[in-house]
C-alpha cells in the first residue's frame, strides 16, 4: 500500500482460516505526505508469522477477509533509523513470541529497546492499538482505502531499569540556549520503578508508577537522586526540525521523529528530592521541571520544604526560573 509493504518468502495455507509466512518483514512508513518524505519503520520475524483470518481464505481468487490475529512465534525485531542525520532518534526493539489481535499488541517475554541514545528493558509489553473510524465517500459507502489501525500507547508492565538521556536543549529553545555555557553535558537518569511504564504517544508523554526512583548518573562524585510514586515526562518536537509536521495517515506506525524531552513531573507524599552537587534537598507533593524554559514549580498543600545552601523556604507554593551564571532567576 502506499503506507506499507509486507515481504516473505514462504507462504503456506495451514487451514481455511490461517496463512503461515517464512519469514515475515514487515515495513511501515510514518510520517510524511508519501513515502518519500516518510520514515520506515521495519518488523523483521525471522521464524516467520502465523495469520488467522475471520473468513476462509481462497488465494487462487484473492480472498484474504479481515485479520482475527497472529502469532510471531520467534524472535522480533522493531527497527527505524534516525530521521536525519544526527538526529539521534534511532528506533529499536528486541523481543519474541509476540501475540496480536485487532486491539493489541503484547508479549510476556524479555525485551530490550533503545531509542537514541536512552535504552531500557523489561518484560511483559503491551502495545494497544487505536481502531481507525472507516471513512465514507460522498455516495455514502465506506471509502475504498483501508486505513491501518494506530497505536495508541505501550506498556511495560515489569521494568527492570530505563536509561533516560536528556541532551542540551539548545537547539529548542534559542533564548534559553543563549544563557548555556558552551559544551554543557547531557543530563542522564536511570530510572526503576514497581509498577508499569507506560507512552501515550498521542500526548507524548511516558509515566512511572510505584516506588519510583531516579538517579542521576555522575561521572564522579555525588549522587543527585528523586523518589516519588508517579513520575511523568513529557516529550515534544522540535518546531525547527527540518521535517515537516505529520499529516493523519494510514499508518500504525507513530511518529517519534526528534522527540525530546520537554519537562518532568514527580508525584508523591511526599517527592522527595536529595542533590548533594547542588547542595539542595526538596519535600513536597509535586515537582515539576521544565528543561526548555528552565522554570520550576513546586506545590505542597500543607507545607513543602526546600533548602538549597544556606537558604531554607517553607511554602505551599513555589515557581522559579532559572538564570545563567548562578545569577539570580
Amino acid at each position: 500500500t502506499d503506507r506499507g509493504m509486507l515481504l516473505l518468502k514462504e507462504l503456506r495455507e495451514l487451514d481455511q482460516y490461517r496463512l503461515e509466512l517464512k519469514p515475515c518483514t514487515v515495513i511501515l512508513f510514518s510520517g510524511g505526505e508519501d513515502r518519500e518524505g516518510a520514515r520506515p519503520v521495519i518488523l523483521q520475524a525471522a521464524e516467520g508469522a502465523v495469520l488467522t483470518f475471520d473468513e476462509p481464505v481462497n488465494l487462487a481468487r484473492g480472498q484474504i477477509g479481515r485479520l482475527a490475529r497472529g502469532t510471531l512465534p520467534g524472535s522480533v525485531t522493531i527497527r527505524s533509523p534516525e530521521s536525519r542525520p544526527g538526529a539521534a532518534d534511532q528506533l529499536e526493539v528486541v523481543t519474541n513470541n509476540v501475540q496480536m489481535t485487532r486491539e493489541r499488541i503484547e508479549t510476556a517475554q524479555p525485551i530490550t529497546f533503545r531509542y537514541g541514545n536512552s535504552y531500557g528493558s523489561g518484560r511483559d509489553l503491551i502495545i494497544h492499538l487505536a481502531l481507525p473510524v472507516a471513512k465514507r465517500s460522498p455516495g455514502g459507502s465506506p471509502a475504498a482505502k483501508q486505513r491501518l489501525p494506530g497505536v495508541a500507547s505501550a506498556e511495560l508492565v515489569h521494568v527492570d531499569r530505563i536509561r533516560l538521556q536528556l541532551d542540551n536543549p539548545k537547539e529548542l529553545a534559542p533564548a534559553a540556549a543563549a544563557q548555556d555555557r558552551p559544551g554543557t553535558p547531557s543530563l542522564e537518569l536511570e530510572i526503576t520503578c514497581q509498577g508499569p511504564f507506560k507512552f501515550d504517544f498521542e500526548r507524548r508523554m511516558a509515566t512511572f508508577e510505584d516506588q519510583v526512583d531516579v538517579i542521576r548518573v555522575p561521572t564522579s562524585g555525588s549522587v543527585d537522586q528523586l523518589s516519588c510514586q508517579r513520575l511523568s515526562v513529557y516529550f515534544t518536537q522540535p518546531a525547527a526540525s527540518s521535517s515537516p509536521p505529520a499529516k493523519p495517515s494510514a499508518s500504525s506506525a507513530p511518529d517519534l521523529r526528534g522527540l525530546k524531552v520537554e519537562r518532568i513531573q514527580a508525584q508523591g507524599t511526599p517527592a522527595v528530592v536529595l542533590a548533594p552537587s547542588y547542595a539542595a534537598t526538596l519535600r513536597a507533593e509535586l515537582f515539576e521541571y521544565n528543561f526548555l524554559t528552565r522554570e520550576v514549580k513546586i506545590e505542597d498543600r500543607q507545607k513543602l520544604m526546600l533548602r538549597y545552601q544556606q537558604y531554607d523556604v517553607e511554602a505551599r507554593q513555589v515557581e522559579y526560573q532559572f538564570a545563567a551564571g548562578g545569577r539570580l532567576g
